[in-house]
């Protein structure tokens, strides 16, 4: 034991400082982050000057309308952020009317023009004519005023007042209420959902981009011959223990600070947005689950012999990490199936499905240390697994076994 842990405390402090490492650690979190915040970024940037555009309306007018609904979009100074300016010729003809809205764009009077004509009651012909690529931010503006102007247009048509509708039509906010020991407690199923699903999400993220570091520090110590010297002074299932539980470290250190980058970037939304239950449970359940499938990693990244071969595992492992997120949808419509409760027996599935069914229904606490007994237990005898290939497979070097030399090496005594 004590040379296992002499092995996982050097993996961990030898790795920890690898430049891969830290890029992976501190610089990509945040990298993503820029990714994702830059386009919310850009939607949110405030408008820098004031846009003419001009309207030609057609058995209809509902110019001063659409003019109002845009007001409420402002510049940067205060100022209307849209200029509507009316176009009309003598006749209407449409093509005068293109016309004139054409030599206003190239002299720069408008920057563009939406064509409105009421066909019947409830038909209408609207485009809007630029010569250049119209921001899709102004195109989604304009169609909420038009929309929200014909709307009411209809409404009057009819003898109905919109702001009654409006008030009438107002739709209500169903909460629900849980029962439980504790009297009733409020439960915000969007909230528990999104948490539960980004809780199982990260675990299975955290994993696939785990599965490169575990698998390659295999193969990079079998290219370079580094197993020899390290099986001379310990034995392959002490150096197998070690190697897992210190690279499991190394992976959750990771984790760790990905939380700690995202609650920094966001915390207060991330916050306000996620939801769990039974965080306790569910930590549990994260930390041995990820130590399961390392355990794994480990002992399948073992039988490969080059970089090119760890890649193509590596594609195989990711698939039957993703396996749960296919299932989620699943038991997210029914926490209390059958398949729910037999899959939270499987161990490859044990930490997700736990995660979701203990934050969404009541889990009694029989089932729940069974299941950790399950977890434990495979993690043990993922160990014995992967120890049983990794003393034949970290010493074999040319060619990656086919099934039947695994199946006898595990057969081996």
């Amino acid at each position: 034991m004590r040379k296992a842990i002499q092995v996982a405390k050097w993996e961990y402090l030898e790795r920890i400082k690898n430049k891969s490492y830290i890029f992976m650690t501190f610089i990509f979190p945040l990298f993503i982050f820029g990714l994702a915040l830059l386009p919310a970024l850009l939607e949110n940037e405030e408008d820098v000057s004031t846009k003419v555009i001009g309207i030609f309306e057609k058995n209809i007018s509902v110019y001063t309308e659409i003019e109002k609904s845009l007001l409420e979009y402002k510049t940067r100074d205060g100022q209307p952020t849209y200029i509507l300016r009316k176009i009309s010729t003598d006749d209407n003809d449409i093509n005068k009317v293109t016309e004139l809205g054409s030599k206003l764009i190239k002299e720069k009077a408008i920057e563009g023009y939406i064509y409105l004509e009421k066909v019947s009651t409830d038909s209408f012909i609207v485009e809007y004519y630029t010569e250049k690529f119209a921001a899709l931010k102004d195109i989604a503006r304009f169609e909420k005023a038009i929309n929200h102007v014909l709307t009411n247009e209809r409404l009057k048509l009819v003898n109905l007042d919109p702001e009654k509708i409006k008030e009438l039509t107002k739709s209500i906010s169903l909460k629900l209420v849980k029962l439980s020991e504790k009297g009733k407690e409020k439960f915000e199923t969007e909230k528990v959902f999104l948490g539960t699903f980004f809780f199982i999400m990260f675990l299975m993220i955290s994993l696939i981009m785990s599965a490169g570091l575990l698998v390659r520090s295999v193969v990079e110590e079998k290219s370079n011959r580094i197993i020899e010297i390290l099986l001379s002074s310990c034995s392959t299932n002490e150096l197998m223990a070690g190697k897992i539980f210190g690279l499991s470290a190394l992976g959750l250190t990771q984790i760790f600070v990905w939380i700690v980058i995202a609650i920094s970037a966001g915390g207060p939304v991330i916050l306000n947005y996620i939801q769990l239950q039974d965080f306790g449970f569910s930590l549990i359940y994260f930390v041995l689950g990820y130590i399961f499938y390392a355990s794994l990693f480990i002992g399948i990244g073992s039988i490969a012999t080059n970089e090119q071969e760890s890649q193509s595992i590596m594609s195989i492992l990711s698939m039957l990490v993703m396996l749960p997120i296919f299932l989620s949808s699943i038991i997210f419509q029914n926490p209390e199936s059958k398949l729910g409760m037999y899959l939270s027996y499987f161990p490859l599935t044990t930490a997700s499905m736990m995660t979701m069914r203990i934050n969404l229904i009541e889990v009694s606490l029989v089932e729940k240390s069974v299941t950790l007994l399950i977890l434990i237990l495979s993690i043990f005898g993922s160990i014995w697994f992967s120890g049983k290939i990794f003393r034949v497979a970290i010493l074999s070097y040319g060619k990656i076994p086919n099934i039947s030399e695994i199946i006898n090496w595990l057969k081996s005594k």
